[in-house]
């Protein structure tokens, strides 16, 4: 048995040593070296931006960062460049994802080369502390305008790494259309999103940022999406005679529910709607990992790409999901209905689960229909038609009143794990030490990461 155990622990700001004599722990802290040389590059940062905001730039040569997460919100970002044609002066992209494989990297660098960027840079399966480190190392500040999605954490990016570059917010999908509580709006150019069914007009948008508001035309999208379609075909062949239903699966990711439930669920509503005649096409999370049992009735498909980007208009009768975004997507997209689990999600502590429920209509609809002695066609068209009289019936987003009220109760969940507290952009011009250093629950970020320019 041994007596003393000695062990070193990195930990944010500081490097913790832990002696253990038999049970007994005993813990010693001192300041990380990368901590403090962290704070000493962010201070050059600072002087340096300050001197290139001061120094006079030509007009016609926009310098542009466009922040990605994933395939989806890359063809979103080139349909917008091709709509504004943004084409004079430089633009560069920014692929930042939490969870991205070499497959997505490789798809990435793909459809980003229908548009010239300049450079590209690749963040996937690293800290948010590799991304600032990096930037504010190398000095890459220089960007006039820069294009992030609507999402919170990605505010917080930006006001740390470009206080002075003009700020244009994308769609990031169906549940990303709402003004942000807590988030400063003021310094935004335009909101450029899609107006989804034609009814995501933008929740809780205040009057002063209406006229910022601008909608991508989505022909601009589908122009986009059929170049990507030709380079990563579905890997299925989906008969046009079959009742194909696409059931677009998804991962607890919200704490309601643990994984093996949501297997219930879907398989639950699976076997309902085979015994009505349909087949299902299951479509995995591309984060999940489990292996599904197929039968004639049962197929797994997997794409390389969203499923907004495939033409299945003649293969798929409708899809069905228990809170993808997908649900308020594929009809704009290929005019397909989409239904969801809404019993289940109705109470969801999170109000872009809220907007699709309150915009796709139940899969209990899809049960009463009728399928016996249809052909594909008329029972899709009956789905259709189906769909579009429930969806008509809905108002607008800014109207809803049941989400209005629901978002005003509505408590903001604790930051993302990979920026908690971060409120560094409050100091920054200050010459304060970055609030984001003093931070509990950052651990393990102060490295530097090793990274290379993809030309």
């Amino acid at each position: 048995m041994n007596i003393f155990n000695f062990k070193r622990v990195e930990s944010g700001k500081y490097i913790k040593y832990q002696l253990y004599i038999f049970k007994i722990k005993i813990s010693f802290k001192f300041l990380n070296p990368s901590f403090i040389k962290f704070i000493f590059q962010y201070q050059k940062y600072l002087k340096k931006l300050e001197e290139y905001n001061n120094t006079p730039k030509p007009e016609n040569l926009k310098k542009r960062l466009f922040i990605t997460s994933g395939n989806l919100s890359l063809i979103n970002n080139l349909a917008i460049i091709n709509q504004l044609n943004l084409t004079d002066g430089e633009n560069n992209l920014l692929v930042w994802s939490h969870m991205g494989s070499d497959e997505f990297k490789k798809i990435n660098r793909q459809i980003g080369k229908f548009k010239n960027f300049k450079r590209t840079f690749e963040f996937c399966n690293t800290e948010i502390i590799d991304l600032y480190s990096f930037f504010i190392k190398n000095y890459l500040f220089d960007f006039d305008e820069v294009y992030f999605p609507n999402c919170k954490y990605m505010f917080e990016v930006v006001n740390i790494l470009f206080p002075y570059s003009k700020y244009y917010v994308t769609d990031e999908g169906a549940c990303t259309i709402l003004e942000h509580k807590g988030v400063d709006y003021s310094n935004v150019k335009n909101l450029i999103f899609f107006n989804y069914l034609n009814k995501f007009d933008v929740l809780n948008l205040k009057e002063e940022n209406k006229e910022k508001l601008i909608f991508i035309n989505k022909n601009e999208f589908k122009k986009i999406a059929d170049k990507c379609e030709q380079l990563y075909p579905i890997d299925i062949n989906l008969n046009s005679e079959d009742k194909n239903i696409i059931f677009c699966a998804t991962l607890a990711n919200l704490g309601i529910w643990s994984f093996s439930e949501i297997l219930n669920y879907q398989n639950s509503i699976t076997e309902k709607l085979i015994k009505k005649g349909y087949k299902i096409i299951f479509k995995p999370h591309p984060r999940d990992t489990y292996k599904y049992s197929e039968n004639e009735n049962f197929k797994v498909l997997k794409t390389k790409l969203p499923l907004e980007c495939y033409n299945l208009k003649d293969k798929c009768l409708a899809i069905v999901s228990l809170f993808s975004s997908t649900s308020c997507q594929m009809y704009d997209y290929q005019k397909i209905a989409a239904f969801s689990l809404n019993n289940l999600i109705k109470d969801a502590p999170d109000i872009g689960i809220n907007m699709i429920e309150q915009y796709c209509p139940s899969v209990d609809m899809l049960l009463e229909i009728d399928t016996n002695n249809k052909t594909f066609n008329e029972l899709r068209d009956e789905i259709l038609n189906m769909y579009e009289n429930w969806i008509n019936k809905k108002p607008l987003l800014s109207k809803n009143k049941y989400l209005i009220n629901k978002y005003k109760s509505y408590k903001t969940p604790p930051q993302d794990r990979y920026l908690s507290k971060l409120q560094l952009h409050k100091f920054a011009l200050k010459r304060n030490i970055p609030a984001m250093l003093y931070s509990k629950k950052l651990k393990n970020y102060w490295g530097i990461m090793n990274y290379k320019t993809i030309k």
